[in-house]
């Protein structure tokens, strides 16, 4: 059969500790070997490269050419989102993507 020239869009669900901090690693890899930087834009390696458009599978592109990736972290706990609303990527992800609890709920 010939191959569908229709491109697939993934967007990625992190829930709890483990799904936010896996995340992170993921998104980090993702960004090293698409060559965008940790503020979302292309590094200028990749911008003179070829016209590879496969990471869009995982990143959206805004009017100003930042790609954003197709994500959402969700924890009750705000730690590790926390960690990544202050951390080296926090450019890269819209505050909204980021959805946590109030308190801690490590005992609930």
């Amino acid at each position: 059969g010939s191959r569908s020239s229709t491109m697939r869009e993934v967007i990625s669900l992190n829930v709890g500790q483990a799904g936010c901090q896996i995340a992170n690693s993921c998104w980090e890899l993702y960004c090293l070997e698409h060559g965008i930087q940790p503020d979302g834009y292309l590094t200028e390696e990749r911008k003179a490269g070829n016209d590879d458009q496969g990471f869009s599978t995982f990143f959206s592109e805004t009017g100003n050419g930042k790609y954003v990736p197709r994500t959402i972290y969700c924890d009750l706990e705000p730690n590790v989102v926390d960690e990544v609303r202050t951390g080296a990527y926090r450019s890269l992800f819209h505050p909204e993507q980021m959805i946590t609890g109030k308190e801690d709920a490590s005992n609930n």
